[in-house]
């Protein structure tokens, strides 16, 4: 039987259990996704490619900065570039949330879906939310925190 190919995982839902990684940060420290369980975690994909992902991410920082960080954790994945292209822009933007890089794209793909997309997983790994357009300011961000009972 042939093998289907990793492009053709079924894309994640709202109450999909968030599939579980382990990658590298910018700075060399290694997160797991299921280490985060206790905490609600926003989950951004993105690609320095991409302009609207880059114009994305200082909303991100603004929001993480007034974030009890205890309770959530944000997390951006870049699906697939260069580490030396994702550092730059890490510290180019001055992000202090983790980054993390995906080289080949295959944590990417076992969400099925492209980038930007955002996932918002409960303190469970549980996806209650996914958001498959670049957010245009930070408030977009806290409303859906507000909606989910997050803030």
């Amino acid at each position: 039987d042939p093998q289907p190919s990793p492009d053709t995982t079924r894309k994640k839902e709202i109450g999909d259990i968030a599939p579980d990684f382990t990658l590298e940060t910018t700075d060399d420290q290694t997160v797991t996704l299921s280490q985060l369980r206790g905490k609600n975690v926003m989950l951004n994909f993105w690609v320095a490619a991409c302009p609207a992902c880059l114009e994305e991410l200082p909303y991100l920082q603004t929001v993480y900065n007034k974030l009890p960080k205890d309770k959530i954790e944000i997390l951006a994945v870049n699906a697939g570039e260069r580490d030396k292209l994702v550092q730059y822009e890490a510290q180019r933007m001055k992000l202090t949330f983790p980054v993390l890089i995906d080289p080949d794209g295959k944590v990417c793909k076992s969400y099925g879906r492209g980038s930007p997309t955002t996932f918002f997983i409960d303190s469970d790994g549980i996806i209650i939310e996914i958001v498959d357009e670049v957010f245009e300011s930070p408030q977009e961000i806290e409303n859906i925190f507000k909606t989910l009972n997050w803030i």
